[in-house]
């Protein structure tokens, strides 16, 4: 599996961590696991730790599009709260801002980063700036 969830109960905080190659299902997979089957509240914070995964040499922009159009199905469970999507190179943060923008519509805020601390300190903020 490319997703892998765990809860920091301290911190009120889901963190998904990708290794390997990620894909649109393993996206889709990781949100329901988190949202539906574990129940995870959406106010809280999530971060989406890529940096050890493979995201643009493993998902085209069609890939991605359709990662946040099937994924709206879920968007009424994931309403509220932040998501920091962590990455490590460049070329995985403009596939997060493309996401980014592809999902502008989900009822949560999205924010994309190279610093896990920067990603950290918004997650942990709370309200919106």
């Amino acid at each position: 599996m490319a997703v892998s969830t765990r809860i920091d109960e301290e911190r009120g905080l889901a963190i998904q961590e990708i290794r390997g190659d990620l894909s649109t299902d393993e996206i889709l997979k990781a949100q329901h696991e988190l949202y539906v089957e574990l129940g995870f509240d959406p106010s809280n914070p999530c971060l989406w730790d890529a940096t050890q995964g493979n995201v643009a040499s493993a998902m085209s922009g069609l890939e991605m599009q359709s990662a946040a159009t099937r994924g709206s199905d879920l968007w009424d469970r994931m309403a509220g709260g932040r998501t920091a999507i962590l990455v490590a190179s460049e070329a995985d943060y403009g596939m997060g801002r493309m996401y980014e923008q592809l999902a502008a519509d989900m009822p949560r805020e999205l924010g994309v980063f190279r610093d896990r601390d920067e990603a950290l300190a918004w997650l942990l903020r709370g309200d919106a700036e």
